[in-house]
């Protein structure tokens, strides 16, 4: 078996295999990564795609002074950061919206309340 750096030089030279088996190698590893950052199965799947896919044509930019495995586990990490940051931004919390009602609708909601605790305290007394 290859080592990583072996593959690594051989993709540099346009061998795609070689990548596939890199791939094949450290997808499960990635996978576990992405999942503990973004706890989805699919968003995960979609982190480590793409992950794989910025290190292929990042390739060129490896610098071979660390392992392709710990190259490979930060850019998985940044794409997992940043795809939940983007997610971040999609959601609005529901302190944030203000909801427009009438004043009857109000009143009538403060009537109900009213209606309801009374009813508990009645339930209460006694029968005599």
């Amino acid at each position: 078996m290859k080592a990583d750096l072996e593959l690594v030089r051989e993709v540099k030279e346009g061998n795609r295999l070689a990548f596939a088996e890199l791939v094949q190698r450290h997808q499960k590893t990635m996978m576990r990564v992405a999942l503990r950052m973004v706890r989805d199965w699919d968003g995960a799947e979609d982190v480590v795609q793409e992950s794989f896919i910025k290190a292929f044509q990042g390739m060129g930019s490896f610098a071979e002074r660390s392992s392709f495995r710990s190259w490979l586990y930060q850019i998985t990490l940044n794409t997992a950061k940043n795809r939940l940051r983007s997610h971040k931004r999609e959601h609005v919390g529901l302190d944030n919206v203000t909801m427009a009602t009438s004043a009857d609708t109000e009143k009538q909601m403060i009537a109900d309340d009213v209606h309801s605790l009374l009813r508990a305290e009645v339930d209460k007394l006694p029968e005599r």
